[in-house]
């Protein structure tokens, strides 16, 4: 009798589990690649041969559509709030699969639940992570790629071994606009955060000596004799004129304003012009006598230079160093020297105006 009543009870939560788990699939013709789900639904997406949808629930669905399909496109509709549905997708596992859900909905797909976002399954970016634009072709034209910088600095010679300061260092940081120069430039890679490309420009250094006089050497055959001794005052200066090809590489922090930014660069240069300057000016009973002396310096034909400026709008400030040595063994005051151009200043954007 026991028995018997026990196998009514089992029977009858077995129809109860029945009626309470009814499916009601329909096929779709459309492969399903891109999911928006509102309303507190909650949808099982998982990966099949065909395309279709399912809802389970002990009474049918109501007379309207739970979802709309277009353009591989499933979306949800009023009637789906707070229910459950199933659906499969053709879309193989490599597919770009893009969810939309809001209003408390949920997308459960690949072991994985998304929540109050827009999400790629091939990049996981959602709403609140900076998107990447990583094709750096398209987005951004020519008026944004191009730049036409001026420079306007403080110049001087960084030599090893030797600090500022000390009586044997060949120059001092010189004055404003003993470095300036003009450099234009097209980003050939940009995208939200990075920019990448190549430009043509020229520097000029005018580096001025702490000891205002070198001696020329016996045979440099000066027309009027040149001696340190002679009253008046001596200013020399060593001038370098080069052309470069600068390799620019910028990052910007805000994808949307770019006028913020900080910029590396590396310029491979032609020294065009290297020479040694000395001008000798006196003047005696209203009687003023100018003289100059130049000669060529011992240089490398090809130096390497390196740039970080730091930009906002129009201004920037910008540091920039020798990566290799102006000349072998340059001689200053008997001391073989191997100097490299440095210098410090301001950068003007000029493009950033348009």
């Amino acid at each position: 009798m026991k028995k018997g009543f026990l196998f009514v009870c089992i029977a009858l939560l077995f129809l109860m589990g029945n009626a309470q788990t009814n499916t009601y699939r329909q096929n779709i013709n459309q492969e399903i690649r891109q999911l928006k789900v509102t309303g507190g639904c909650i949808v099982h997406l998982q990966l099949d041969t065909c395309n279709w949808v399912a809802y389970k629930g002990a009474l049918p669905p109501e007379s309207k559509q739970l979802v709309i399909v277009e353009n591989n496109t499933l979306t949800t509709t009023e009637a789906a709030n707070g229910k459950t549905l199933y659906v499969g997708t053709s879309a193989g596992k490599d597919t770009n699969l893009m969810f939309e859900v809001s209003d408390n909905a949920i997308v459960l797909y690949d072991n994985q639940y998304y929540m109050d976002c827009q999400v790629s399954t091939r990049t996981a970016e959602v709403d609140d992570q900076p998107e990447r634009d990583w094709t750096g072709l398209g987005k951004y034209g020519a008026e944004k790629r191009l730049l036409w910088d001026f420079f306007f600095g403080s110049a001087t010679w960084a030599v090893g071994g030797q600090s500022f300061g000390s009586s044997t260092y060949p120059t001092s940081i010189g004055g404003w606009l003993s470095h300036t120069g003009f450099q234009t430039g097209y980003s050939l890679y940009m995208d939200d955060h990075i920019a990448a490309g190549i430009g043509i420009g020229y520097t000029l250094h005018n580096n001025q000596f702490k000891k205002p006089y070198i001696d020329y050497l016996a045979n440099d055959n000066a027309l009027i004799p040149v001696s340190s001794t002679l009253p008046g005052k001596w200013t020399t200066t060593a001038t370098t004129l080069s052309i470069g090809v600068p390799l620019h590489f910028i990052f910007y922090p805000n994808k949307q304003k770019h006028y913020f930014n900080m910029r590396l660069e590396l310029i491979p240069q032609l020294a065009v012009i290297q020479e040694l300057q000395q001008d000798y000016t006196y003047e005696e009973n209203g009687v003023t006598t100018d003289t100059r002396h130049t000669r060529d310096m011992n240089f490398n034909l090809f130096n390497l230079t390196t740039r970080l400026s730091i930009n906002f709008g129009v201004i920037g400030a910008y540091a920039e160093i020798g990566l290799t040595p102006l000349g072998r063994d340059l001689d200053f005051m008997g001391t073989a020297i191997a100097p490299r151009n440095a210098s410090f200043g301001l950068r003007i954007n000029l493009f950033e105006l348009l």
